[in-house]
């Protein structure tokens, strides 16, 4: 079996995107035990047997300050899902708080560039993080093709993953991407 595994927060706090620091320090010694393969988002996609990916969608702070330094120091890779125009800010999509969803800080650019150094892959999640399907032809390639351009500016890296927010996808927005 094949299968990605996708966190947002590493918060100790209750919310539906978190999970709390002790339960996922657990996760990775469990993941770093060798009882199962874990491999790139990309070698995911060509491994002949079992195998597991871990990805981190919005590039909060807990993914720079907590669960990239443990993945790091166990040895296993993790693409970060990066939305381009908010890097440093808030996870408040379009300007407002997700009911439910607490409002967290992003990780800055020179965080996400250590991070990348160190081995993370960078992934890319959008310019704003909208519904893509919600969206015309033209603001949806600036959000796809727009936001890689971002990335590979401000990190020199060339993101060769993409997450479509909210997980809205259909043909025209794989197209896009």
């Amino acid at each position: 079996m094949k299968a990605i595994l996708t966190w947002h927060a590493i918060e100790d706090t209750p919310s539906p995107i978190s999970v709390g620091t002790a339960t996922f320090a657990d996760q990775v010694a469990f993941l770093a035990s060798h009882c199962v393969r874990v491999t790139t988002l990309a070698g995911i996609l060509t491994a002949e047997d079992d195998a597991l990916a871990l990805t981190f969608d919005d590039a909060l702070t807990s993914f720079t300050e907590r669960a990239w330094p443990m993945l790091r120091d166990a040895g296993l890779p993790a693409t970060v899902f990066v939305v381009a125009d908010c890097v440093g800010g808030r996870n408040r999509w379009n300007g407002q708080a997700q009911p439910g969803i607490p409002d967290l800080p992003l990780a800055d650019w020179d965080a996400l560039a250590r991070a990348a150094a160190e081995g993370a892959e960078i992934g890319c999640h959008s310019r704003r993080h909208p519904r893509l399907d919600a969206i015309d032809d033209n603001a949806l390639v600036e959000e796809t093709c727009g936001a890689f351009e971002v990335l590979r500016e401000r990190l020199g890296v060339a993101p060769t993953s993409y997450c479509y927010p909210y997980g809205v996808v259909g043909r025209r927005e794989r197209d896009a991407a």
